[in-house]
């Protein structure tokens, strides 16, 4: 049964014609709009995983350069409260047979810049004690 008119279907339904309006409303999707929106859906899903990974990696670097600052603040505030800094001489080397210590001394000042314990080989001389 058709209604010829929007008044004809007012007067069946005891309802008061209002007028006109332009209105979004939902219809059942064709099968090609299916197949649309899932190759959508596909291609959106595959960037987030892209996006995810950008980010993971972007999370790896800023942990990274974040860690290398840390190690700065740990390794420069050991220096800040020795009061010294490493630096690598050429020093020769003693030995103290009283206690088995290696040192290496500034023989410009006379100070002793590292004691460590003697190996074997310390212990037995060099040639160069031989000598004397």
């Amino acid at each position: 049964m058709s209604l010829n008119t929007e008044q004809d279907f007012a007067i069946k339904n005891a309802w008061h014609r209002l007028g006109r309006k332009e209105v979004e409303v939902m219809i059942a999707l064709t099968d090609q709009e299916k197949i649309e929106f899932g190759k959508r859906q596909s291609e959106a899903l595959e960037e987030i995983k892209k996006l995810e990974s950008q980010l993971n990696d972007f999370k790896k670097e800023i942990k990274n350069k974040s860690e290398a600052h840390q190690f700065i603040i740990e390794s420069t505030c050991e220096l800040i409260n020795a009061g010294k800094r490493p630096v690598m001489l050429m020093l020769p080397s003693f030995l103290d047979p009283r206690d088995n210590k290696k040192h290496y001394v500034n023989m410009e000042t006379g100070e002793i810049m590292l004691s460590e314990d003697a190996c074997e080989d310390d212990r037995q001389g060099t040639f160069l004690d031989k000598m004397n």
